[in-house]
């Protein structure tokens, strides 16, 4: 509990850095990534920053699982999931998504990892309020 070394907090943030593509208790499907975002609260210390979070998924399936990959095929997914991502961290004090750029990450351009990538390519629209509004946990 860092609150506990601090005389005063007042400024103090918790910074949390939320890839769900390291968490090993996720299930390897899309519905499986939608319902952890849709579930999440990061609410446990405050207030927290989600202070970054990609588009990726585990490496063993954003490349090779049909589900996942290639990426282009499966925009209106990322989508969803990002709408849904936003609205969990919108609960807390904000969000900043990753990078704003990332040119070739693990060898290739992947808009997983980069806001401005993934904008242009309709996995992030250009106006935030169309996933704020959005419905992507119905169902969940």
């Amino acid at each position: 509990d860092p609150h506990q070394y601090l005389t005063d907090d007042w400024y103090a943030a918790y910074d949390d850095h939320r890839y769900l593509k390291y968490s090993d208790d996720i299930g390897n499907t899309p519905a499986a990534y939608l319902k952890q975002s849709c579930l999440d609260d990061r609410g446990g210390n405050w207030p927290t920053i989600v202070g970054e979070f990609s588009l990726s998924v585990a490496d063993k399936l954003e490349n090779s699982d049909p589900a996942f990959a290639p990426p282009g095929d499966h925009v209106d997914w990322y989508r969803k999931w990002f709408a849904a991502q936003i609205q969990a961290y919108e609960k807390q004090s904000g969000w900043i998504f990753w990078s704003w750029k990332a040119n070739f990450i693990g060898g290739r351009n992947d808009w997983r990892w980069s806001y401005q990538a993934a904008v242009d390519a309709g996995a992030i629209p250009r106006n935030l309020n169309d996933a704020i509004t959005s419905n992507p946990c119905a169902g969940v």
